[in-house]
């Protein structure tokens, strides 16, 4: 759906559930779920990086920063859960875009 529409001026963007049916139609089922892994393996460990490493990022600065130190164990652990998830979100790309022939 992102890429739909990519190129062209003017022209009205599909709605999800067209492109839903177009996928289907077209694909099926493999097509319906092309990325599904990719994407979940990049949720997985983006959102398990900036939840499981919080607390403990957090603890490990000085106490004297008071809430900074919540901004900066969030700003740290989101920074490092977009570095480790993005490989995954590339593949999760890639297989969404590629055309079947």
């Amino acid at each position: 759906l992102q890429l739909a529409g990519e190129g062209t001026r003017g022209a009205a963007r599909p709605s999800p559930v067209s492109t839903l049916v177009k996928v289907w139609r077209q694909e099926g089922l493999r097509g319906v779920q092309a990325g599904l892994v990719a994407g979940m393996l990049y949720q997985i460990v983006m959102n398990g990086t900036r939840l499981g490493g919080y607390e403990r990022v957090k603890a490990s600065l000085p106490a004297w920063l008071g809430d900074g130190r919540s901004v900066l164990a969030a700003a740290a652990t989101g920074c490092a859960g977009a570095c480790a998830a993005s490989p995954f979100f590339q593949i999760k790309v890639r297989l969404q875009s590629r055309q079947e022939t």
